[in-house]
């Protein structure tokens, strides 16, 4: 397979992600995402947080009630050696308490002729 071909695989499990949380639907998501893959950050009180897939599952199974809730999202980099790859993400959501900028670098892995992430860790930026 190209590099570019490859390249367009993992922006594809990339974009299960971005799209899953933009539309809140969890079972695309899941389509990019291990079972036991595992998201890293700080919280606002500095603290480490560590959450699986059901993180998703829950978050985006609760309904919105703010009408100036809008995200977006667009893939900065990627990076492929091999049967790895990293992903540089940054995703914006605007709500009615002000915005958060999320930088994500996602970690995935070629398991059985399918990339997949297993791995994130973000920072957040709030305004």
């Amino acid at each position: 397979m190209t590099t570019k071909e490859e390249l367009a695989r993992v922006e594809e499990a990339v974009n299960y992600y971005i799209k899953g949380t933009i539309e809140r639907d969890f079972e695309f998501l899941a389509k990019g995402w291990h079972d036991e893959a595992k998201m890293f950050g700080i919280d606002k009180e500095k603290k480490l947080v560590i959450y699986d897939k059901n993180f998703w599952k829950e978050s985006l199974g609760k309904p919105l009630d703010d009408p100036k809730y809008k995200r977006t999202s667009e893939i900065l980099s990627v990076d492929i050696v091999g049967t790895i790859a990293s992903a540089k993400v940054k995703t914006v959501v605007e709500h009615s308490k002000g915005s958060v900028i999320f930088m994500d670098l996602l970690n995935l892995l070629k398991i059985n002729d399918s990339w997949q992430i297993v791995n994130k860790i973000y920072d957040a930026i709030y305004e």
